[in-house]
């Protein structure tokens, strides 16, 4: 669909919404093409295209709401008319106010051309995997080309459309170690701008050479708790899932909004947290939310103590704060939620390897693999984990998984790096039902005073 069609399908719902029929009503126009392809170690490809198109609306009435959503032909009228049933036969809403935006007028410039995912390249990619790892024949990569608009228009009178641009590529490869485990590693970035990122990857394949090397003789690791230090694609990650989620303040119910410790400590003074949109190229970056909320870069945690929240305009209006420009959908599908965009630990006071020393037993965390909270407990399984003994890194395990509770973690952190890298293309967000929502991380290396290591 081309850019003036679509912003043609947007103001016309715009001219329905405007219609005094309730409190408020916006709605996201979506229209977006995806192909996937999945390279297999054996020299087959599997290909998956999907497009979407659709419209979901909300409605507010008497402080209930509705939602409603259409897929194919966009009908506005039939779509606001379901959310408005639906805000109907609810119950009384609570009556929390709903915070007030100056309305966006932005009608997003056509996507920039990105560079081929060549095929050619990427079997070259997987041959000098297999040649890394003698006898790896499972060695495969999976990638996403993704294009489209999504619009936000509403009874307000803003009308916001921004192009959906991104490419992302990841390689896994099975290294098998002593004792028949098997070791799955990484190697994945992503974009929305014109990066390389077969050239990328391909950069972290010989990178990773000598991780790959050392995964061939690795034993597991032995479940204990000690001085932890954790790359930062790792401490990404793990501010992320520790903390990241709790900020999020549709999360927070009503009645405990009082007794949030914001201004409290939660970790050491140098420790800073904030999430942003404003990062070039970075998927989870963007110019406004998904309720047509300009960006703005959020404090979370200032010199230790939590200071903010992420918020949609509901939860800003409960709260009686500005929105953040945190809310987010997956999809048209899906009313907005409070969503993390890219995540940033800011760098600390320390050189990489002020981070190792004075340990004298301790274990070191690369590579990650994925992470997640259930049950409040937080789990972040790792592919590179090395012994530190004296302050250096000594002999190497097959992958290990760090567990622990999310806030007495990260008031466990004693040192903070100043090696900050972008974390980008490893996984998605997911919540409730809207999954693989695309988000950065921005960290340095940090180390934990203790935490607890098992073994995959």
């Amino acid at each position: 669909m081309q850019r003036d069609q679509f912003l043609s399908l947007l103001a016309e719902g715009q001219r329905v919404l405007a219609a005094p029929t309730q409190e408020f009503a916006d709605a996201r126009l979506e229209f977006r093409q995806s192909v996937r392809h999945f390279y297999g170690g054996g020299g087959n490809i599997e290909r998956r295209d999907r497009t979407q198109f659709g419209v979901g609306v909300r409605a507010r009435l008497r402080g209930r709401w509705g939602f409603a959503a259409i897929e194919g032909d966009v009908q506005w009228k039939e779509a606001l008319a379901q959310a408005m049933a639906l805000a109907k036969a609810l119950p009384t809403g609570d009556g929390a106010p709903f915070a007030a935006v100056s309305p966006l007028q932005v009608a997003g410039e056509a996507q920039q051309d990105m560079l081929p995912l060549d095929a050619e390249r990427i079997w070259g990619l997987i041959e000098r995997a297999k040649l890394a790892v003698p006898g790896s024949s499972h060695v495969r990569v999976r990638t996403l080309l993704e294009t489209g608009w999504r619009g936000v228009v509403s009874s307000e009178g803003t009308l916001a459309a921004r192009p959906l641009t991104r490419v992302s590529l990841a390689l896994t490869i099975p290294v098998l170690a002593k004792g028949g485990r098997i070791v799955p590693v990484l190697l994945a970035c992503a974009t929305s701008g014109s990066r390389d990122l077969v050239g990328d990857v391909l950069g972290k394949l010989e990178g990773s050479l000598p991780l790959l090397d050392r995964l061939c003789s690795a034993l597991p690791v032995q479940p204990t708790r000690c001085p932890v230090v954790l790359s930062p694609a790792c401490a990404g990650y793990f501010i992320h899932e520790t903390f990241g989620h709790l900020c999020e303040a549709d999360r927070v119910p009503p009645r405990h909004r009082e007794g949030l410790p914001l201004g409290h400590s939660v970790g050491p003074p140098d420790l800073d947290i904030w999430d942003r949109g404003d990062l070039a190229d970075a998927s989870g970056s963007l110019p406004f939310d998904d309720e047509g909320v300009p960006c703005r870069p959020v404090v979370l945690v200032d010199g230790g103590r939590w200071v903010g929240l992420l918020h949609s305009r509901a939860t800003a209006g409960a709260f009686h704060v500005p929105p953040t420009g945190n809310a987010r959908v997956t999809s048209f599908r899906f009313a907005p939620l409070c969503r993390m965009r890219v995540t940033e630990l800011r760098p600390g006071r320390h050189e990489s390897d002020d981070l190792f020393a004075g340990v004298a037993d301790g274990i070191y965390i690369d590579f990650p693999y994925g992470g997640h909270v259930r049950s409040a407990r937080f789990h972040l399984t790792a592919m590179d984990v090395r012994r530190i003994h004296a302050g250096k890194l000594v002999e190497p395990f097959a992958g290990a998984v760090l567990i622990g509770e999310p806030l007495a973690m990260l008031r466990d952190i004693d040192a903070i790096g100043q090696d900050q890298q972008l974390i980008d293309g490893l996984g998605t967000c997911s919540r409730e039902d809207q999954r693989d929502l695309p988000v950065s991380m921005l960290a340095p290396s940090i180390r934990l005073r203790e935490a607890c290591v098992v073994p995959l």
